[in-house]
């Protein structure tokens, strides 16, 4: 079953994120919301007909949203958190860069023997 619109929602009180799929169907009339999910139970060691399809097919915009939603319900992606952790220490390394940079040209300035010397000229 395809559906092109999902969203998530966090519930604070239960500390849980609540997941609403639906579908409009063609007639633009009707609007089709899972509201129970079956859920069924076989053998482990037999295999199942049918289990090879998913429970819930999802549009790619309907995908974008609900991923978009979990994000602003606080979930975040285990890869994001990684990207996350490099963008920090990117970061962290450029200071560190910018600090050397500021002291080595400090010093370069400042010191008397990579000053230019001055030329005095006869006015006369």
């Amino acid at each position: 079953m395809n559906f092109n619109r999902a969203f998530a929602a966090r519930n604070l009180r239960r500390d849980t994120i609540e997941l609403y799929f639906s579908r409009v169907l063609p007639n633009r009339s009707t609007v089709e919301y899972v509201t129970n999910v079956i859920v069924e139970q076989f053998d482990a060691h037999s295999s199942p007909v049918g289990v090879d399809e998913p429970g819930i097919r999802l549009e790619r915009e309907a995908a974008q949203q609900l991923m978009d939603d979990l994000w602003s319900a606080g979930i975040r992606s285990t890869y994001a958190k990684a990207g996350d952790d490099l963008i920090e220490a990117l970061r962290a390394h450029v200071t560190d860069s910018q600090k050397v940079r500021d002291k080595l040209l400090s010093h370069f300035l400042l010191s008397p023997l990579l000053r230019r010397p001055r030329i005095k000229r006869d006015r006369s």
